[in-house]
C-alpha cells in the first residue's frame, strides 16, 4: 500500500478502495435508471401510434364509405363505390377531426389520401407523440417523436 493510501485509510478509519464500489454502484443505479425511463418512453410511443393506427384505420372506413355522387349519377354503382383521392382525403380528414387525440400525441394530421385499385381507400396519417418521461427534454431539443402509418379500406356493394 502506498503511502497516500496508508494515510486516507487512517484519516477515513477504513480501507481505501471503498469508496470505489460507492461510484461502481452509482454507475450501475444510473444506468439502469436509463434504461427503465427509455423503456417507458418507448413503450408509451408504441402505445400512441397503435391509437393512431386505430383512428387512421376508421378514417380509411369513413372514407371508403364515401363516394363521389356525381360519378354515381354518370355511371352507377357498379362493383363498388366510385372514390377519388380528393374525396377520401377530405372524408378522412373530416373523420379524424372529430375523433379525440390520444394520450401522448400532440398533433395529427391527414397526410395523403388515395385510391387503390377501383375501390380501395389508402389513408396516411402523421401523428406527433410526446414521450412522457423525456418528451420535456425532446422539446426542448426541439424535436418530438413522429409516427406515420397507413390504413386501407374496401368498399364492396352488395345487390
Amino acid at each position: 500500500m502506498t503511502r497516500l493510501r496508508r494515510w486516507i485509510a487512517a484519516r477515513l478509519g477504513g480501507d481505501a478502495e471503498d469508496g470505489r464500489i460507492m461510484v461502481l454502484a452509482a454507475g450501475l443505479f444510473a444506468i439502469l435508471g436509463v434504461l427503465v425511463v427509455g423503456g417507458i418512453d418507448v413503450t408509451a410511443v408504441q402505445l400512441a401510434k397503435m391509437r393512431v393506427l386505430n383512428a387512421t384505420d376508421s378514417a380509411a372506413l369513413e372514407a371508403a364509405d364515401s363516394l363521389d355522387e356525381s360519378a354515381v349519377y354518370r355511371g352507377g354503382l357498379g362493383a363498388g363505390t366510385p372514390l377519388t383521392g380528393q374525396r377520401v382525403a377530405e372524408a378522412a380528414s373530416g373523420s379524424l377531426a372529430r375523433q379525440q387525440v390520444p394520450t401522448n400525441v400532440s398533433a395529427w394530421q391527414v397526410t395523403g389520401g388515395d385510391v387503390s385499385g377501383n375501390n380501395t381507400a389508402v389513408v396516411r396519417v402523421q401523428a406527433l407523440v410526446h414521450p412522457p418521461l423525456t418528451g420535456g427534454l425532446l422539446s426542448f431539443l426541439g424535436a418530438d417523436v413522429s409516427v406515420s402509418v397507413e390504413s386501407r379500406a374496401r368498399s364492396t356493394v352488395q345487390r
